[in-house]
């Protein structure tokens, strides 16, 4: 029996589609552990209508990844710092979740420079949470509509060391 050049070749693709496709059960063993890399230049999420209940994040956090961007006008970054330490990812999550809430209405936020540390986090779930915190200006830290302030919280000024310490 002779087979066209065809007919063999368009078995051998149908082959290595279907070794190709994932399966459900794949997608589910090859979620990332630890949070995707970080862009190279950082474009703050758009704001959303406040919320001033609930937590920045909730248990079950596994890693963060911290992405230092620099100063305006180029935003770009300039440290990365991936953590998997429960003692780290406790503290940072406990600080987080311990900051004060933004006040309703305007304000003004002197010396803002534009510079800001986003935490891409993972949970144990494979779940995914962004926050960013501002190091200048009002210093507000954001996860969605969630917003928090660090700077007059009495847990701020150490988040922020924190978060710069870890991202030199």
């Amino acid at each position: 029996m002779t087979r066209s050049w065809r007919s063999v070749c368009s078995a051998s693709l149908a082959t290595l589609a279907v070794v190709a496709l994932p399966t459900a059960a794949d997608a589910a063993t090859t979620r990332s552990a630890v949070p995707e890399n970080c862009p190279s230049k950082w474009v703050a999420p758009s704001t959303q209508t406040p919320v001033t209940a609930g937590p920045v994040l909730s248990a079950g956090v596994t890693a963060i990844r911290l992405c230092r961007y620099g100063p305006l006008p180029r935003l770009r970054l300039e440290a990365v710092h991936l953590t998997r330490s429960a003692s780290v990812i406790g503290r940072i999550v406990k600080q987080l979740n311990g900051l004060g809430s933004m006040p309703a209405g305007t304000y003004n936020c002197p010396a803002d420079t534009g510079a800001e540390v986003a935490l891409l986090v993972r949970y144990r779930s494979g779940a995914s949470a962004t926050v960013t915190v501002d190091l200048g200006g009002c210093r507000d830290v954001t996860r969605g509509p969630v917003r928090r302030w660090a700077e007059p919280s009495p847990g701020g000024p150490a988040l922020l060391a924190d978060l710069v310490r870890l991202t030199p």
